[in-house]
């Protein structure tokens, strides 16, 4: 079973005296980021993505256990995981969250990494909404930048809302994207 995925993460809260070039030491850092905040998963031949996101209480207080014991199931039922950037991101951290939370290791699977193709051409990006509108399957979903991630850590639920909205679209473009892409 081929599972295409894509998650969302809080970011890191820190403390800078600069706004530009600024190198952060940990004592800079007033809240680790890295928080699963949004997750969307779709399984080869069904028509539209699913996802889950964060309720208020659970991003306020960092938890993303409940996130993690479905990517955990979900891991065990793929016999390949597809994503974009998976293998360097989605992957290692959906491992660091799954420890941090105290689960056993899952299954190994298997792995496509839509970006390793794409680096394997010449396009003129190699970003899925970039890829998305070059091979004519469409650009990924807009958000409102980064007052969307400060929204989801304060827990408020339209930004939440929009973050899944995001992260569905996401990996329905990942599944046109890849379809185009298979060949190669």
């Amino acid at each position: 079973r081929y599972l295409f995925i894509d998650l969302e993460t809080l970011p890191d809260i820190a403390v800078t005296f600069k706004r530009f070039k600024a190198n952060l030491g940990q004592d800079n850092i007033l809240k680790d980021g890295g928080t699963i905040v949004s997750i969307s998963w779709r399984w080869m031949g069904d028509k539209t993505a699913q996802g889950l996101a964060l309720t208020p209480q659970e991003a306020i207080d960092g938890n993303d256990a409940r996130l993690c014991a479905v990517l955990y199931a979900l891991i065990e039922k793929a016999d390949v995981l597809i994503g974009h950037n998976i293998d360097n991101f989605d992957l290692p951290m959906i491992k660091s969250r799954l420890l941090i939370n105290k689960f056993t290791p899952p299954k190994k699977v298997k792995t496509i990494d839509t970006l390793k193709i794409a680096r394997q051409m010449r396009f003129p990006s190699n970003r899925l909404g970039s890829l998305g509108v070059i091979l004519g399957e469409g650009d990924k979903a807009s958000h409102s930048g980064i007052s969307t991630w400060i929204g989801c850590l304060a827990g408020n639920e339209d930004s939440l809302a929009e973050m899944l909205a995001y992260n569905l679209e996401d990996v329905d473009l990942l599944y046109r994207v890849y379809m185009r892409l298979r060949a190669f």
